[in-house]
């Protein structure tokens, strides 16, 4: 017993059998063998999931590099954003920029799944759209105009995306958007809805509504054809772009948050600053589904109409 106590794994009476002592310290140089193995083998593993955190991380870092950094500077419209990716890298992404002191563009996109493969496809679609992006940018095309660029109709932008981002059938991967322009000067929000939730917007007088529009996804059918829809807008009026991870969103007895309750939430705060009201509802969301976070990717942008 003393022995074992100090750290002993075995113990032969005497008088012995020697075939019995070879046996059971083979017995014991393989279990040992295969401790060090087990060892060699987590530590390997070790250094795996140390590899894999970096390359995630680097990712992540990649996909917020496209997030806007601050918002287009407009004497009539302010913006906001949120986005709450449920993984640390999502499929959902948004951005928010200005063509110029007038028009400023607006995107929400919302790649099928989760994970790596979602990330580095919504990392490609940011790409594209990136209006920094010179020649390769699906969003301006050059002209003689004093800005060097005119801009290209929503409607055209879906079409081009749907060309070139055609459904895997090995990953089976697609994405739905609603991009638009947004006529700081006028108010018209010029928009493409492929396959997404329409636009939510509240009036100033506190009348709420959201603009379903019918389209189909992206990469799905090479054939699709997109319409650009138009919203007017006033002072005081907002307009929020949202992707489905929000009315989507389910509490424990499997009712939806639905789009009358978004409505609700976002109508109530209208009083609040834009940017408190986005994160008033991913908290309602949040509470709905019965946790502190939302358990899908949700990507919102919004705008709010200055008056004169």
């Amino acid at each position: 017993v003393r022995g074992l106590e100090l750290g002993a794994v075995d113990y032969i009476a005497k008088p012995f059998d020697p075939d019995e002592v070879i046996a059971r310290v083979e017995t014991h140089m393989k279990i040992l063998r295969l401790e060090r193995n087990l060892a060699r083998k987590n530590r390997q593993l070790e250094e795996v999931n140390q590899r894999m955190h970096r390359d995630l991380e680097a990712a992540f870092r990649m996909q917020e590099s496209f997030l806007p950094k601050i918002a287009p500077s407009c004497e009539r419209a302010r913006f906001a954003w949120a986005y709450h990716p449920c993984e640390q890298l999502g499929g959902d992404f948004l951005n928010v920029f200005a063509f110029d002191e007038r028009y400023v563009g607006m995107y929400v996109v919302d790649v099928c799944g989760h994970g790596v493969p979602s990330s580095l496809l919504a990392v490609t679609i940011a790409h594209s759209l990136n209006l920094d992006a010179g020649g390769n940018s699906l969003l301006a095309e050059p002209s003689n105009d004093p800005r060097g660029f005119d801009m290209v109709s929503p409607a055209q932008v879906a079409a081009s995306l749907n060309r070139m981002f055609p459904m895997d059938a090995t990953t089976g991967l697609y994405f739905t958007m609603l991009y638009g322009v947004l006529d700081t000067a006028s108010g018209e929000f010029r928009f493409v809805s492929a396959g997404h939730p329409g636009p939510l917007v509240v009036r100033s007088d506190g009348s709420s509504t959201v603009h379903e529009i019918a389209g189909r996804p992206i990469g799905l059918w090479p054939e699709s054809d997109y319409a650009e829809n138009m919203v007017e807008l006033n002072a005081g009026d907002r307009i929020v772009l949202y992707t489905d991870g929000l009315s989507e969103e389910r509490n424990p007895q499997g009712d939806q948050f639905g789009d009358a309750r978004m409505l609700a939430v976002v109508a109530s705060a209208a009083d609040s600053g834009l940017e408190a009201s986005l994160d008033a509802l991913v908290q309602e969301v949040a509470a709905w589904g019965g946790g502190n976070d939302v358990r899908d990717d949700v990507a919102i942008v919004a705008a709010e109409i200055m008056g004169a």
